[in-house]
């Protein structure tokens, strides 16, 4: 057998592939795996029982992740770093100006971007979206009839 039955705190971290103050900092928070104390002291010896290391590991086992990272089925919220580089990515391709934005946000009533609901993320970017085809076609028609005129 790899590992005995009862392990002492280092080898249970290395069980689980973390550091010692890891397992022993989730041990105090109450988050890790069970441990038993053999003796009454204040410094008594701590153990972890192998299987009770395994079933810990278990019960944290994640579903298979996107590519992005989070897993499958999660209710994806997208944060608010998140909502501030989509809307860049779209302001830039559809050169949109920060007036255009404070226009779209007086339209969804904020007047900040944090203050947009989860919800209303997506929308809000494709509001962005359809204010940039509108310049572009604006732009084509204008090209178009100036450059007819000649």
């Amino acid at each position: 057998m790899l590992y005995p039955e009862i392990l002492r705190t280092r080898e249970a971290a290395e069980f689980l592939s973390v550091t010692a103050a890891t397992l022993r900092n989730w041990r105090t928070k109450g988050i890790g795996p069970a441990a038993y104390k053999l003796t009454d002291a204040p410094n008594g010896a701590i153990r972890y029982r192998r299987t009770a290391l395994e079933t810990w590991l278990n019960e944290r086992e994640q579903p298979k992740l996107k590519k992005r990272g989070r897993p499958l089925g999660s209710k994806n919220k997208p944060t608010m770093k998140g909502l501030k580089a989509n809307l860049h990515r779209v302001m830039m391709k559809h050169h949109l100006t920060s007036s255009d934005l404070q226009l779209v946000m007086r339209a969804f009533g904020v007047k900040r971007l944090r203050d947009l609901q989860a919800a209303q993320h997506a929308t809000f970017a494709a509001t962005l979206t359809a204010l940039g085809e509108r310049y572009k076609e604006r732009e084509a028609d204008h090209t178009c009839s100036s450059g007819a005129g000649t």
